[in-house]
């Protein structure tokens, strides 16, 4: 994903109104073949959202990076067309 999406979760105010352009994006992804179009781009977005949210979180305790890196690795796995 672009840096916006960055700046996005690292600012809860800017969080709140990201997910409709994120939505806007995958959409247009969809459309375009870059990713599955086997899933809503609503559904898309809240787990592009809910797997950052996570790793903040879990990053707060102590995160082991290479099981994140998979993790995350996996869970796009399932965004690729």
């Amino acid at each position: 994903m672009d840096a916006p999406y960055t700046v996005a979760f690292s600012c809860p105010m800017y969080a709140e109104t990201e997910p409709t352009r994120m939505t806007e994006d995958c959409r247009e992804k969809s459309g375009s073949g870059e990713i599955t179009d086997t899933s809503t781009p609503e559904a898309q977005t809240q787990l592009l959202l809910y797997i950052v949210q996570g790793l903040s979180l879990i990053s707060r305790t102590g995160l082991d990076r290479t099981a994140a890196l998979a993790a995350i690795d996996t869970a796009l796995d399932g965004l690729r067309a």
